[in-house]
């Protein structure tokens, strides 16, 4: 999954610095093939056209074919084929990808998604997270510093 100026929804940015960190939870859905928080940094051009830093925490959901999910192997094999036709796996980015958002009632809402990114038999979502601006861009700076506030 690649993470960019779209994903970041800033059009003119570099990335300084990134890492992942692995959420780590009880397996139980068979579609969800991991999460991770991803801090970095990126330098970009500020309104005034000075070199600002930003550093960000986002959220990376990989969704995957219930025939990439580690527990397959206990699946009898008759009913793989069919689990893989008709497990609706590809749900949650299609909801994502559509535009029931804006039909959402007053009060209700989905999260906002920076990125879809599409393969044969997974997806990934990246969800948001927090944006934070910090000293300029010739300064050294990086996401585990301890004042990043992610």
């Amino acid at each position: 999954m690649s993470l960019g100026p779209d994903a970041l929804r800033e059009p003119a940015v570099k990335l300084r610095s990134a890492r992942a960190t692995e959420i780590t939870f009880p397996m139980f859905n068979m579609t969800t093939g991991g999460l991770w928080r991803v801090e970095g940094t990126t330098c970009g051009a500020s309104p005034g056209g000075s070199a600002a830093a930003s550093r960000f925490s986002i959220v990376a959901k990989l969704l995957q074919s219930p025939l990439l999910w580690s527990g397959i192997g206990r699946v009898p094999p008759h009913f793989k084929d069919g689990l893989a036709l008709h497990y609706p796996w590809r749900t949650e980015a299609q909801v994502y990808a559509s535009d029931l958002a804006e039909a959402m009632p007053v009060g209700g809402r989905l999260s906002e998604i920076y990125n879809i990114e599409r393969r044969p038999f997974a997806a990934g979502l990246v969800l948001p997270g927090t944006v934070r601006k910090v000293p300029q861009c010739n300064q050294r700076v990086s996401p585990g510093d301890g004042n990043n506030g992610v």
